[in-house]
């Protein structure tokens, strides 16, 4: 049978439900960041203090998903994607009204630390959607470790920054910088915006619809056009410029140029973030070799990448801290910029390749995809399908298929499936093979 030259389709459906369903982790992890600290305030820690406290609260989060990721990604191995993505939503739900009616900074913290246990669905929506498309023209393939390395090291300095800002933002103006004698310009300055939780979310809500338009508009002509794998390069090299200009925005005059100042800056690291997860993710989903280990794998990838994101938002808080009582208000963000430059190296180390889905088949081992002919029944111990080469063949009986004669999870060989095929339509069963491929004895997902 002569190969299919069909270019293959989205399934648009599907993924616009499992796009929906991906908006609850950020929404359910980014969308305290603007309200936190005058809410740690609320809570009575001291304004010195309010970002230390905020890094640990956002911190907790990604440290309880980290210690639970894996563990998702193999529930949905088990007993399948839907159930456990809906479990996942409903968890999101009930510990978000939970840290809203939070009364105190314990209870807070707690609450975070359930949100970020119960929500497993990152890794598995990623899962889904590789298996929905496992093309060549769709996805391409990088290795696994250092992809792993990447994202935790983007996933660490990016999440950092967006929690930091609000911190920088509703920290109070420095007054007389020219005579003051703890200001040395440029460098040893302090203060942030004193702009309020309504203002800050309103930047935010900007911030988040321009991610939107560069993530459906800009994104992907540019990745079509230049690749994945150069599309991260570039933009990893646009990290740190934005973090090591942040702090210099406190010391515009005008409040109305400051807050346009910073935004800018925000877009340009919204436009580097939105290139640089989904570069990341696709990298790093097709360097599974098969959908049989896919789930597991990104359920590693969510622990291994809610690690730097736990790591982040402490360093952050802390660093902020330590610079708002000695005067140095770079000192946060150019500890950040430090670790994009660290979580740029990786990438020029990575190699473009074909994803699992690419060639047409169907992820099983390299030693069963090259034997480059059929095997004899007598050799596999299994009778052999018929009408390969044959213009004409004679319906033969076909034996029952043994319970023993079942793989793993109690699927049927491929021999065997054929064979149970041929029984049910009452005739030969002819199918095709590619040069270079075998039937065997091992089920392939």
């Amino acid at each position: 049978m002569a190969k299919s030259n069909k270019i293959p389709k989205l399934p648009v459906q599907q993924l616009v439900i499992l796009a929906l369903c991906r908006l609850a982790d950020p929404i359910s992890f980014s969308s305290v960041f603007p309200y936190l600290p005058e809410m740690i305030e609320s809570f009575g820690v001291p304004e010195n203090e309010v970002g230390r406290w905020a890094g640990i609260t956002a911190a907790v989060f990604s440290l309880s998903q980290a210690a639970t990721g894996i563990a998702w990604g193999r529930a949905s191995d088990r007993f399948g994607r839907k159930p456990v993505i809906l479990a996942g939503m409903i968890c999101v739900m009930s510990t978000g009204l939970l840290f809203g009616f939070s009364r105190n900074l314990p209870m807070a913290i707690v609450a975070r630390s359930l949100a970020g246990a119960s929500n497993g669905n990152v890794g598995i929506l990623r899962t889904t959607v590789a298996e929905l498309v496992p093309q060549k023209e769709l996805q391409p393939r990088a290795q696994t470790n250092i992809n792993l390395l990447t994202y935790t090291l983007l996933a660490l300095h990016s999440v950092a920054y967006d929690q930091l800002l609000p911190i920088f933002m509703h920290h109070p103006t420095q007054i007389d910088r020219s005579s003051n004698p703890n200001v040395h310009l440029p460098f040893k300055f302090s203060g942030g915006f004193g702009i309020d939780s309504d203002r800050i979310g309103l930047l935010f809500t900007l911030y988040g619809v321009s991610g939107t338009i560069i993530q459906f508009l800009i994104f992907p002509p540019i990745a079509r056009r230049y690749g994945v794998l150069n599309s991260l390069k570039v933009v990893t090299i646009l990290f740190p410029l934005a973090y090591i200009a942040t702090p210099f925005t406190a010391l515009l005059s005008n409040p109305r140029t400051q807050q346009i100042a910073m935004f800018l800056i925000m877009l340009i690291k919204c436009f580097a973030a939105i290139f640089a997860f989904p570069c990341t993710i696709i990298l790093l989903t097709n360097s599974a070799v098969s959908l049989r280990i896919l789930g597991t794998l990104n359920g590693v990838a969510t622990s291994v990448s809610a690690i730097g994101r736990a790591t982040g938002p402490a360093i952050g808080g802390a660093m902020f801290e330590v610079g708002a009582v000695h005067g140095w208000a770079i000192l946060p963000w150019w500890v950040l910029a430090g670790f994009a430059v660290l979580g740029a190296i990786p990438v020029w180390w990575l190699v473009e390749m074909d994803g699992f889905g690419g060639s047409g088949d169907d992820g099983c081992d390299e030693d069963e995809a090259e034997t480059p002919e059929v095997p004899h029944a007598e050799e596999e111990g299994t009778q052999q399908p018929v009408g390969m080469g044959s213009p004409k063949v004679k319906p033969r009986e076909v034996p029952e298929v043994d319970e023993s004669a079942k793989g793993d999870e109690g699927l049927l060989s491929t021999s065997n499936l054929l064979d149970q095929m041929g029984k049910s339509s009452g005739g030969p069963v002819a199918m095709p093979l590619r040069r270079g491929h075998r039937v065997t004895q091992d089920h392939c997902p």
